[in-house]
């Protein structure tokens, strides 16, 4: 739903995050070897426990949330 905060450390990308599920943390190793792009305007974000984020629509996230993401893609 939104991004709230993105943190680089060395290797690692920290994420700060609304989902449908409440607000969350997770970090990321290697992000853009971690991005599955499955459809335009899709992306599936995977932690560093193997657990996926579905961003459905990034279009839809509002634009703090959409310059976040792009930044880190």
């Amino acid at each position: 739903r939104r991004v709230i905060r993105i943190t680089e450390r060395v290797g690692t990308v920290d994420w700060e995050v609304e989902t449908d599920r409440g607000l969350g943390r997770f970090t990321t190793r290697g992000l853009r070897e971690k991005v599955i792009h499955p459809s335009p305007g899709r992306y599936l974000l995977i932690d560093v426990e193997d657990n996926r984020y579905d961003v459905r629509d990034l279009a839809a996230l509002d634009p703090a949330s959409q310059a976040w993401l792009m930044r880190h893609l």
